[in-house]
């Protein structure tokens, strides 16, 4: 939800500039230039994610998380570590080792409450499906963890998609399915599968604010 709102406060013509300003700046000067958490998600949302180099995924983490943008500077950390990982033209061990370690200082300052998580369940939502596989679950290659994580994120992905879509109605009918399913897959969290099984401090932490958000 928080999406609708967010698309409603940025008029027509500041989306216009910010895509005519792709073809001329480079996505971190772009994003520098945002003032505010709109303004900066209305710009990562005009530029193709391949154009940021690592260097640039790194500037764009710390700008998103001084425009308290959490969940996107994670987001970026993420990137900024996986480019590394795969050899990325430019990419230096140093940074992925920076980024890696700035994800997971960052994961633990939102759990410790540091960090402010966004109101609504919406955004929260958007970053929990973010974790999936950069916070160790669901392993991509263990079939049995993606169908846990499958079954147990069907009704948030609905949700998800209904708010993106901007079908409110939808995203309603869908909040007990997606409450029933979270306080499921937080058991699995939890280990009462087996420890195979566990989740992050991250994830567990997304899920129960999530939770609260529902049932407030």
């Amino acid at each position: 939800m928080s999406t609708v709102r967010m698309a409603r406060g940025i008029s027509f013509g500041c989306i216009l500039g910010l895509v005519a300003a792709t073809i001329t700046q480079s996505p971190a000067t772009l994003l520098a230039a945002a003032d505010s958490p709109e303004a900066a998600s209305a710009a990562v949302q005009t530029v193709d994610p391949e154009l940021f180099r690592q260097a640039e995924m790194y500037e764009a983490s710390r700008k998103s998380l001084s425009l308290n943008q959490a969940s996107s500077s994670l987001d970026y950390l993420r990137r900024c570590a996986s480019v590394g990982r795969e050899s990325q033209e430019g990419s230096t061990e140093e940074l992925t080792e920076k980024c890696a370690r700035e994800y997971e200082e960052t994961s633990m300052q939102i759990v410790k409450g540091q960090i402010a998580l966004p109101p609504d369940v919406g955004s929260v939502a958007d970053m929990f499906l973010q974790t999936s596989s950069s916070d160790g679950f669901p392993k991509p290659d263990d079939v049995t963890q993606v169908g846990v994580w499958m079954r147990g994120t069907e009704g948030l992905r609905k949700y998800w998609t209904a708010v993106h879509e901007g079908d409110v109605e939808t995203a309603r009918g869908t909040l007990d399915e997606m409450a029933q399913e979270i306080e499921w897959l937080r058991a699995v969290g939890m280990g009462g599968y087996g420890k195979s099984m566990k989740m992050s401090r991250l994830q567990m932490h997304l899920m129960s604010q999530m939770l609260d958000r529902i049932k407030a």
